[in-house]
Protein backbone atom coordinates (compact mmCIF):
# COMPACT_ATOMS: atom_id res chain seq x y z
CA UNK A 1 0.00 0.00 0.00
CA UNK A 2 1.52 3.41 0.91
CA UNK A 3 4.80 2.04 2.30
CA UNK A 4 6.20 1.13 -1.09
CA UNK A 5 9.77 0.04 -1.65
CA UNK A 6 12.24 2.69 -2.75
CA UNK A 7 12.62 1.18 -6.23
CA UNK A 8 9.28 0.28 -7.74
CA UNK A 9 8.64 -2.10 -10.59
CA UNK A 10 7.94 0.00 -13.74
CA UNK A 11 4.46 -1.55 -14.07
CA UNK A 12 3.59 -0.50 -10.53
CA UNK A 13 4.88 3.01 -11.21
CA UNK A 14 2.81 3.23 -14.42
CA UNK A 15 -0.33 2.03 -12.65
CA UNK A 16 0.11 4.40 -9.73
CA UNK A 17 0.85 7.27 -12.09
CA UNK A 18 -2.30 6.51 -14.10
CA UNK A 19 -4.40 6.41 -10.93
CA UNK A 20 -2.90 9.64 -9.63
CA UNK A 21 -3.41 11.45 -12.94
CA UNK A 22 -7.00 10.23 -13.20
CA UNK A 23 -7.71 11.25 -9.61
CA UNK A 24 -6.24 14.74 -10.05
CA UNK A 25 -8.20 15.34 -13.25
CA UNK A 26 -11.44 14.20 -11.63
CA UNK A 27 -10.84 16.31 -8.54
CA UNK A 28 -10.46 19.40 -10.73
CA UNK A 29 -13.61 18.51 -12.67
CA UNK A 30 -15.95 17.45 -9.89
CA UNK A 31 -14.20 17.90 -6.54
CA UNK A 32 -12.87 15.50 -3.93
CA UNK A 33 -16.18 14.50 -2.35
CA UNK A 34 -17.90 13.70 -5.66
CA UNK A 35 -15.00 11.63 -6.99
CA UNK A 36 -15.43 7.91 -6.37
CA UNK A 37 -13.06 4.99 -6.67
CA UNK A 38 -15.18 3.78 -9.60
CA UNK A 39 -14.67 7.13 -11.35
CA UNK A 40 -10.92 6.92 -10.78
CA UNK A 41 -10.58 3.35 -12.03
CA UNK A 42 -12.70 4.06 -15.11
CA UNK A 43 -10.61 7.13 -15.99
CA UNK A 44 -7.33 5.27 -15.37
CA UNK A 45 -8.60 2.21 -17.26
CA UNK A 46 -7.87 -0.22 -14.42
CA UNK A 47 -10.19 -2.40 -12.37
CA UNK A 48 -11.16 -1.85 -8.74
CA UNK A 49 -9.04 -4.80 -7.57
CA UNK A 50 -5.97 -3.12 -9.07
CA UNK A 51 -6.86 0.14 -7.32
CA UNK A 52 -7.15 -1.65 -3.96
CA UNK A 53 -3.89 -3.51 -4.59
CA UNK A 54 -2.19 -0.10 -4.49
CA UNK A 55 -4.34 2.00 -2.14
CA UNK A 56 -6.58 1.33 0.85
CA UNK A 57 -8.96 4.01 -0.42
CA UNK A 58 -9.37 7.40 -1.99
CA UNK A 59 -7.85 9.21 1.00
CA UNK A 60 -4.63 7.20 0.74
CA UNK A 61 -4.37 8.03 -2.96
CA UNK A 62 -4.98 11.69 -2.13
CA UNK A 63 -2.23 11.61 0.51
CA UNK A 64 0.22 10.21 -2.05
CA UNK A 65 -0.70 12.91 -4.58
CA UNK A 66 -0.13 15.63 -1.99
CA UNK A 67 3.13 14.04 -0.89
CA UNK A 68 4.38 14.02 -4.49
CA UNK A 69 3.48 17.66 -5.08
CA UNK A 70 5.04 18.82 -1.82
CA UNK A 71 8.19 16.76 -2.50
CA UNK A 72 8.47 18.75 -5.75
CA UNK A 73 8.30 21.99 -3.73
CA UNK A 74 11.04 20.77 -1.40
CA UNK A 75 13.19 19.71 -4.36
CA UNK A 76 12.77 23.16 -5.90
CA UNK A 77 14.15 24.73 -2.72
CA UNK A 78 16.91 22.14 -2.32
CA UNK A 79 19.59 24.70 -1.58
CA UNK A 80 18.12 24.92 1.91
CA UNK A 81 19.21 21.35 2.62
CA UNK A 82 22.63 22.69 3.45
CA UNK A 83 21.08 25.03 6.00
CA UNK A 84 23.63 27.66 5.01
CA UNK A 85 21.71 30.88 5.42
CA UNK A 86 18.61 32.45 6.84
CA UNK A 87 17.77 33.51 3.26
CA UNK A 88 17.58 29.82 2.29
CA UNK A 89 15.31 29.09 5.24
CA UNK A 90 13.13 32.07 4.34
CA UNK A 91 12.90 30.82 0.73
CA UNK A 92 11.74 27.45 2.06
CA UNK A 93 9.17 29.10 4.31
CA UNK A 94 7.90 31.17 1.37
CA UNK A 95 7.48 27.97 -0.68
CA UNK A 96 5.56 26.26 2.13
CA UNK A 97 3.28 29.31 2.54
CA UNK A 98 2.53 29.46 -1.18
CA UNK A 99 1.93 25.70 -1.37
CA UNK A 100 -0.41 25.71 1.63
CA UNK A 101 -2.29 28.76 0.32
CA UNK A 102 -2.85 27.07 -3.03
CA UNK A 103 -3.97 23.81 -1.47
CA UNK A 104 -6.35 25.55 0.92
CA UNK A 105 -7.74 27.73 -1.87
CA UNK A 106 -8.37 24.61 -3.96
CA UNK A 107 -9.97 22.88 -0.98
CA UNK A 108 -12.38 25.57 0.20
CA UNK A 109 -15.33 23.64 -1.22
CA UNK A 110 -13.98 20.26 -0.13
CA UNK A 111 -14.60 18.42 3.14
CA UNK A 112 -12.30 18.95 6.12
CA UNK A 113 -10.93 15.43 5.60
CA UNK A 114 -9.02 16.65 2.57
CA UNK A 115 -7.31 19.47 4.47
CA UNK A 116 -6.21 17.10 7.22
CA UNK A 117 -4.50 14.81 4.71
CA UNK A 118 -2.66 17.76 3.20
CA UNK A 119 -1.60 19.12 6.57
CA UNK A 120 -0.29 15.74 7.76
CA UNK A 121 1.71 15.15 4.58
CA UNK A 122 3.23 18.61 4.50
CA UNK A 123 4.13 18.58 8.18
CA UNK A 124 5.70 15.11 8.04
CA UNK A 125 7.76 15.86 4.92
CA UNK A 126 8.87 19.26 6.20
CA UNK A 127 10.05 17.71 9.46
CA UNK A 128 11.96 14.92 7.71
CA UNK A 129 13.47 17.40 5.27
CA UNK A 130 14.70 19.69 8.06
CA UNK A 131 16.16 16.75 10.01
CA UNK A 132 18.20 15.95 6.89
CA UNK A 133 19.11 19.63 6.44
CA UNK A 134 20.50 19.89 9.97
CA UNK A 135 22.29 16.53 9.79
CA UNK A 136 25.70 18.03 8.95
CA UNK A 137 25.32 21.10 11.18
CA UNK A 138 27.53 21.48 14.22
CA UNK A 139 26.58 23.40 17.33
CA UNK A 140 28.66 26.40 18.27
CA UNK A 141 31.03 25.75 21.19
CA UNK A 142 29.54 26.41 24.63
CA UNK A 143 25.97 26.04 23.33
CA UNK A 144 23.39 24.27 25.40
CA UNK A 145 23.11 20.67 24.15
CA UNK A 146 19.99 20.14 22.08
CA UNK A 147 19.57 17.40 19.51
CA UNK A 148 19.36 18.10 15.80
CA UNK A 149 16.16 16.07 15.63
CA UNK A 150 14.47 18.19 18.29
CA UNK A 151 15.72 21.39 16.67
CA UNK A 152 14.40 20.28 13.26
CA UNK A 153 11.07 19.21 14.76
CA UNK A 154 10.54 22.51 16.56
CA UNK A 155 11.61 24.45 13.48
CA UNK A 156 9.25 22.42 11.27
CA UNK A 157 6.39 22.95 13.73
CA UNK A 158 7.00 26.71 13.72
CA UNK A 159 7.28 26.92 9.94
CA UNK A 160 4.24 24.72 9.37
CA UNK A 161 2.07 26.63 11.84
CA UNK A 162 3.14 29.96 10.36
CA UNK A 163 2.50 28.79 6.79
CA UNK A 164 -0.90 27.36 7.71
CA UNK A 165 -1.93 30.57 9.47
CA UNK A 166 -0.99 32.71 6.47
CA UNK A 167 -2.56 30.26 4.00
CA UNK A 168 -5.91 30.37 5.79
CA UNK A 169 -5.98 34.12 6.33
CA UNK A 170 -3.43 36.13 4.37
CA UNK A 171 -4.06 39.50 6.04
CA UNK A 172 -0.47 40.71 5.48
CA UNK A 173 1.55 40.62 2.29
CA UNK A 174 3.67 37.49 2.18
CA UNK A 175 6.91 39.50 2.33
CA UNK A 176 5.80 41.38 5.45
CA UNK A 177 4.58 38.17 7.07
CA UNK A 178 7.83 36.32 6.30
CA UNK A 179 9.90 39.13 7.79
CA UNK A 180 7.95 38.83 11.05
CA UNK A 181 8.08 35.03 11.20
CA UNK A 182 11.79 34.93 10.40
CA UNK A 183 12.52 36.99 13.54
CA UNK A 184 11.10 34.15 15.60
CA UNK A 185 12.72 31.35 13.59
CA UNK A 186 16.07 33.12 13.55
CA UNK A 187 15.98 33.63 17.31
CA UNK A 188 15.11 29.96 17.81
CA UNK A 189 18.00 28.77 15.66
CA UNK A 190 20.37 31.18 17.36
CA UNK A 191 19.32 29.82 20.76
CA UNK A 192 20.04 26.22 19.73
CA UNK A 193 23.59 27.07 18.67
CA UNK A 194 23.17 25.60 15.18
CA UNK A 195 24.25 28.04 12.53
CA UNK A 196 21.98 27.97 9.52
Amino acid sequence: MSSAPTRLDPRIKRTQHALQEAFEALMHEQGYAATTVSDITARADVNRATFYAHYAGKSELFAQVVARHFADVLDTYGSCRSGRSMADIQALLRAVCVFMAQVHADGRDQPCEMGLHVDRQVHAQLTAWLVTALHSSVQRPNSRVISKELTATLMANSMFAAALRWARSPTLSLDTYLAEVMVFIGAGLEATGYDP
